[in-house]
């Protein structure tokens, strides 16, 4: 969509949902630079990907959702854009699941209507291919959806990011990517950005809150933290954010039951 809401905390920002709705595509021109900076000032660290950055990036693709709401009597039909992520379970040779945000999703109701799931990472394009919800957390206080994917992808030649395991602790430092929707390094949604060393700020009940840099278009995508194997692993789903240096994410604990389910 994008949603506008007020977020009641001492940084007494505004906030709204990271999915972008094409029907009023809001973009925050960010300049390109070493350190770019958004309209509040803050340092802009994320990167584009590129050929030679990590492989499991590449595991990360668009979801596009046909959507519709009823306004002034009337039916408008919108694409809402968002990010998703592939999975998977040790020791499997393909996967069909992937996980997005469940706002991403709020407005799909028209079932004719397909959501497609694209990757573009490594080059080459896979996709776009349908995907269908089979569960989600139904609110933004559980704001998680998975879905499968028309077939499964073969792991032999794609990415796809394996479950933090319950014994890892939540780290201190993590790394969120998405296709972000500003005008600046996300190009539009074209580009899929990450930011490489988000810290913690704090923990609730339904979500963490990070100094990632997000914006509309990186709801959905993946948050990650790195094993004491160094093995990357998929932590949590991107939530919310205000574009400005806080970005919420929904942890693995919380939908972690339904998501081993879905993959075995």
């Amino acid at each position: 969509m994008p949603c506008f809401r007020h977020l009641r905390n001492v940084f007494a920002v505004s906030r709204y949902r990271l999915g972008a709705a094409r029907r009023r595509s809001l973009l925050l021109l960010v300049p390109l630079g070493i350190a770019a900076l958004s309209a509040a000032g803050v340092a802009d660290e994320r990167r584009q990907v590129w050929t030679g950055d990590p492989a499991w990036l590449g595991a990360i693709g668009k979801l596009q959702v046909p959507s519709q709401r009823f306004k002034d009597r009337q039916t408008q039909y919108y694409i809402e854009d968002c990010s998703a992520t592939l999975v998977r379970m040790p020791g499997k040779s393909a996967t069909s699941v992937i996980v997005s945000a469940w706002h991403c999703l709020e407005g799909y109701s028209d079932l004719s209507r397909d959501i497609v799931f694209t990757l573009t990472g490594g080059g080459a394009q896979i996709g776009p291919l349908r995907a269908r919800r089979i569960a989600s957390g139904g609110s933004m206080a559980a704001d998680w959806a998975i879905l499968r994917l028309e077939k499964p992808l073969d792991l032999s030649t794609l990415p796809a990011l394996p479950l933090q395991t319950v014994h890892d602790k939540l780290a201190s430092v993590v790394t969120m990517a998405g296709y972000s929707r500003d005008a600046g390094r996300g190009a539009g949604g074209e580009k899929l950005t990450y930011d490489p060393h988000c810290a913690v700020r704090s923990t609730s009940a339904a979500a963490v809150e990070t100094d990632c840099q997000a914006h509309k278009g990186a709801s959905g995508g993946a948050v990650t933290q790195q094993a004491s194997s160094g093995e990357v692993r998929f932590a949590g789903v991107i939530s919310e954010g205000n574009g400005e240096g806080i970005s919420r994410y929904v942890p693995l604990s919380k939908f972690r039951s339904a998501l081993e389910l879905a993959l075995h």
